[in-house]
């Protein structure tokens, strides 16, 4: 089951220079997820400032445009 993600809260809190496990607990989601996102922004060349004015669902669409998926068990 593929479910929607947090990804611009993710992207601002690694800006912030949260660790992916602060990040993870923070928001209460999977620290793979969070690993996800970072990898796919890195991969995509999108940081924070890139996304900061964006709404967050457009920013996940970005997310599934570069076909990140999250999957949860």
């Amino acid at each position: 089951m593929v479910r929607k993600i947090k990804a611009k809260a993710i992207l601002r809190l690694n800006d912030q220079g949260l660790s992916g496990r602060a990040i993870a607990r923070s928001l209460g989601i999977a620290r793979q997820s969070v690993a996800e996102v970072l990898a796919a922004s890195a991969a995509a060349g999108i940081a924070y400032p890139d996304v900061e004015t964006k709404p967050d669902d457009e920013v996940y669409s970005v997310f599934r445009q570069i076909n990140l998926r999250v999957v949860t068990s």
